[in-house]
């Protein structure tokens, strides 16, 4: 039998970090990171023979290490940072991936002010990199994803889904005039990885969501469909980031289901848009990829 694939690691190591600003200011940031290493240990598993293994808890201290020199200014920085770190450490490790998720911790606001040193969490999703990193003849190749997830979005109205297919199966009546929940999940490849600003793009790309899903904050924007909003935010992240060259995106439609029950028939109480039953399965899922075309892409 020809052993196919084989790889080692560590997963959901915690790390917590301080950044103490001179100004009295402090930062803290939370991530999980995942590791895998591949290379020589094929006889680990085939004879029984570690002789090439990093045990797994070594790798866990490395990205302790790691992240006491990083600034941990993004995942996606602190995941190259680190991939590097076991490649340039050990000779016989050929290939790295690195998967760091940021815990959505926000500044404290008190009585108005931002705390210097308190903090919240939740509220904005989560912020993944993810680093694949290996030896390539003398050199080294990178690449890198970022990812948004576990982003919770509603609106209560400006939301539709009506002119669709209908045949003997279909009973879902139109409407112009529902709530449109879901959690956002987004992968973005960048075409680069020097110089290049990963908390900002995250940003931009958070803000894509916010804009693409809810519109102006006194006017909204009307969704026709999940599709349709799905594809103009994607469209609008490859518009805003150039470095990006594909991103694609899931958002499971999460049914708000008017509340219609027997009792409200009984007692004649109409349902007016106010009073839903939420569920979280069934629910729709609507995927999409965006990929920038090749004759631009050669731009950056």
């Amino acid at each position: 039998m020809d052993l196919a694939s084989f790889s080692h690691g560590k997963r959901k190591v915690r790390i917590g970090k301080v950044r103490r600003r001179p100004n009295g200011v402090n930062e803290f940031v939370e991530y999980v990171v995942g590791v895998q290493l591949e290379g020589a240990t094929e006889a680990s598993f085939t004879k029984g023979d570690n002789t090439m293994v990093v045990a797994t808890d070594t790798v866990k201290n490395v990205c302790y290490v790691v992240a006491k020199r990083d600034d941990m200014n993004s995942p996606e920085e602190y995941g190259i940072t680190l991939a590097r770190k076991f490649l340039d450490e050990y000779s016989f490790v050929t290939g790295v991936r690195v998967e760091a998720l940021e815990k959505p911790w926000s500044r404290a606001i008190v009585n108005g002010s931002e705390h210097v040193h308190g903090f919240l969490r939740g509220g904005q999703g989560e912020h993944v990199g993810y680093v694949e990193m290996r030896r390539l003849g003398s050199g080294i190749s990178t690449s890198v994803e970022g990812r948004i997830e576990k982003l919770d979005v509603l609106k209560t109205t400006q939301s539709g889904w009506e002119k669709f297919y209908r045949d003997r199966y279909t009973v879902l009546p139109d409407t112009d005039e529902r709530i449109l929940a879901t959690t956002v999940s987004v992968v973005w490849k960048l075409s680069q990885t020097q110089e290049v600003d990963y908390s900002s793009i995250y940003r931009t790309l958070l803000n894509c969501v916010y804009d693409g899903f809810f519109g102006d904050p006194k006017m909204g924007k009307y969704s026709p469909g999940v599709q349709n909003t799905q594809y103009l935010i994607a469209h609008r992240m490859l518009e805003l980031v150039p470095e990006i060259s594909e991103v694609s995106m899931v958002l499971p439609n999460i049914h708000f289901l008017p509340c219609t029950i027997p009792a409200f028939v009984k007692n004649k109480i109409q349902f007016e848009d106010d009073v839903f039953i939420p569920t979280d399965e069934p629910q729709g899922e609507i995927r999409c990829t965006l990929k920038r075309p090749t004759s631009l892409r050669a731009k950056y």
